[in-house]
């Protein structure tokens, strides 16, 4: 192989290399972009605990499925875990589009009350309240199962904001 041949293929397999680059980083700065928006909630037990689903819709800008299973979300306002998201079985992300998502959610009772005197503190005291969403979710990869991690904290103005801004 001669010399011209040899820089050809060293600058053929740089700019291969780069255009693969330049689409996983393409389609995963799109995968961050996920919107998510609240769609309803039917209830199914009232006693012991309020039991229900809610339905979220996710818009996905990319080209990556995503798979999701295991979802184990905890809900907690102040320092009192108020509730939980979970759903065992397997759930798609279409790409490029709308999917609809059903989690299971239970709220205790015991624990919401436990947390009122805290959560009446805060009223009082005209703090915010502060409202955490931590969980874990597996999501499937080329190498397999992957357990991602979840959190989110906010507060209850910034949700009442967002609500009255998009309902």
């Amino acid at each position: 192989m001669d010399k011209a041949s040899k820089v050809l293929l060293i600058v053929g397999g740089g700019l291969g290399a780069f255009a693969i680059f330049r689409y996983v980083y393409k389609t995963i700065s799109l995968a961050e972009k996920m919107e998510l928006k609240y769609e309803g909630f039917i209830i199914k037990n009232i006693t012991p605990q309020l039991s229900g689903v809610v339905s979220l819709n996710i818009v996905n800008k990319s080209d990556l499925t995503l798979t999701l299973k295991n979802i184990d979300i905890k809900l907690f306002a102040g320092t009192a875990e108020i509730g939980s998201l979970v759903q065992s079985k397997e759930l798609d992300i279409l790409p490029n589009g709308k999917s609809l998502l059903r989690l299971n959610i239970n709220i205790n009772y015991e624990s919401v009350f436990e947390g009122f005197g805290q959560i009446k503190n805060i009223i009082k005291s005209k703090n915010d309240l502060p409202i955490d969403i931590i969980g874990v979710a597996d999501v499937k990869s080329i190498l397999g199962w992957v357990k991602i991690p979840l959190k989110y904290s906010t507060t209850g103005k910034d949700l009442k904001a967002l609500y009255d801004t998009y309902y």
